[in-house]
């Protein structure tokens, strides 16, 4: 029988960055949920997966995994049995072939699933050796020996990073054909749209600590909150010379703004917001218009740039 909570933590402390500490006070995962962290670089989501695998030196805390203590010595291969995990880096050695890392994977575990061997075109890579492999190849190898096994609990991080659209589309489809199957719980960094739309929750982290606990549904209200629409302008001179983002805002239309390093201005908003791009044309505020559907990204983006003070980035509430 299974636990009711797959991952456990109370009151986790590790010197994680330079400028922070990494803090997680009560922290509990339940079989069956797939959640994603994500933040900007350097908010310590690697060393969050880091020190719950206890790859990290805690100062303090305590962190269970499918209802054992861990590290614990006792419990320790029932845990890895039931364990996947793909970090952005993994020390497998350099000169084997991939033939060898999959036979070896096939010593260690009873099974291996043919889907996830031929999702990710390891056929065709069984031959080379690992070293060899470019940086895409080595993730497909890398998220074989992760989730071949049936894994009960799946820690990933920044899983389709280096791969090409093919198999970016097909770890999705891996993934959503494991989460139809309640046995597997899933935490993984990522911001990839596609990834983040199959979890039921999403952690925004900053600073070393979990600043927003969310759920899944929580994108879907926030495309109401932030607009259904996104209209990108090309800022000029006159936009940066005055208060234009407070002046925009005070007119009611558009919900969010913001404005990035590469002189650009996000608008957000409903089906009006094209009115106010052209507002903004014939004051002399902006110029080349584009106006897309807000995507998972962009609230992504929103909610993570709601927690930060960005040099380059500046949210408007």
């Amino acid at each position: 029988m299974q636990p009711e909570y797959i991952i456990e933590i109370e009151n986790l402390a590790v010197d994680g960055h330079k400028s922070f500490e990494l803090t997680v006070g009560d922290f509990q995962l339940k079989k069956g949920d797939m959640v994603s962290i994500i933040g900007a670089n350097g908010s310590g989501k690697s060393t969050f997966i880091e020190s719950i695998l206890d790859l990290r030196h805690r100062k303090a805390g305590n962190v269970s995994l499918l209802g054992k203590q861990w590290p614990c010595a006792d419990n320790r291969f029932d845990v890895r049995r039931n364990l996947g995990v793909q970090l952005q880096s993994i020390a497998y050695p350099e000169n084997y072939r991939v033939q060898e890392l999959v036979d070896l994977h096939h010593a260690l575990y009873p099974l291996t699933s043919e889907m996830v061997y031929s999702a990710f075109g390891i056929e065709e890579l069984i031959s080379l050796i690992y070293g060899n492999l470019s940086k895409g190849q080595k993730q497909r190898v890398d998220l074989f020996m992760a989730m071949a096994h049936f894994p009960t609990l799946l820690i990933l991080d920044e899983p389709s990073s280096g791969l090409d659209k093919s198999y970016q589309a097909a770890l999705v489809n891996v993934l959503r054909r494991r989460k139809a199957d309640e046995n597997l719980t899933t935490l993984m960094c990522s911001h990839a749209d596609m990834e983040v739309e199959l979890c039921n929750r999403i952690l925004c982290m900053q600073n070393g600590q979990i600043q927003q606990d969310l759920s899944g549904d929580v994108l879907a209200l926030n495309k109401t909150q932030f607009g259904t629409n996104k209209l990108t302008l090309k800022r000029t001179e006159q936009w940066l010379n005055n208060q234009s983002a407070n002046e925009i805002k005070a007119r009611n239309v558009v919900k969010h703004i913001i404005e990035d390093e590469e002189d650009e201005v996000l608008l957000f908003g409903d089906e009006d917001i094209f009115d106010e791009g052209v507002y903004c044309i014939s004051s002399g505020l902006g110029s080349g218009m584009d106006m897309q559907k807000t995507s998972t990204s962009d609230v992504l983006r929103i909610l993570i740039g709601l927690q930060q003070a960005n040099p380059y980035s500046n949210s408007y509430k």
